[in-house]
């Protein structure tokens, strides 16, 4: 439901009309067979054809595997298993290592993008040069695809709590 897409290839010029091909989806995953194929789904059907959907299963207990053979014979989508548990952040970072796109998606597997999310993003480096990164807001939905209204979300003791983690943390020692 939120995603950001990021310049990664160095300084670039105005960026032409024609940016098919240049954008490389990452998109790791752990415990998350019921979402991923939709989220795979959702970067296959942008507006503008990302070069690669690079899926990293972090040795998930699940059926990924199961969940990830639909797109056995795309192309455009790419599937590695890691043999242990290494954690988000790092598995994100083997995506990362084998990205050939020029711009980069990271999108979680249950993540839903608008199919026009990226034809967005594109253009607002396309008239904003100088930007590294454009981000999104996100709605909340269920797992029907349901949005959740804030009268939702005000009554539910799961979001009231996470609400009331802080948004930025001081790390300096």
């Amino acid at each position: 439901v939120a995603a950001e897409l990021a310049y990664v290839r160095g300084k670039h010029p105005l960026i032409p009309p024609s940016v098919d091909g240049r954008v490389t989806v990452i998109m790791p995953v752990f415990n998350m067979a019921q979402w991923v194929a939709g989220a795979v789904h959702c970067a296959l059907n942008q507006t503008v054809t990302p070069l690669e959907i690079i899926v990293i299963d972090d040795c998930s207990t699940d059926d990924i595997d199961g969940a990830m053979a639909e797109f056995a014979g795309n192309e455009r989508v790419k599937y590695q298993k890691l043999p242990e548990n290494i954690g988000n952040i790092r598995a994100n970072n083997i995506g990362l290592s084998q990205a050939q796109g020029t711009f980069l998606v990271n999108m979680a597997a249950d993540d839903r993008v608008e199919p026009n999310f990226i034809e967005k993003a594109l253009t607002e480096f396309r008239f904003n040069p100088w930007m590294e990164f454009v981000s999104s807001q996100c709605d909340f939905i269920t797992d029907t695809g349901e949005t959740i209204t804030p009268e939702m979300m005000a009554a539910s003791p799961t979001y009231t709590a996470f609400m009331r983690i802080p948004i930025a943390r001081n790390f300096s020692r």
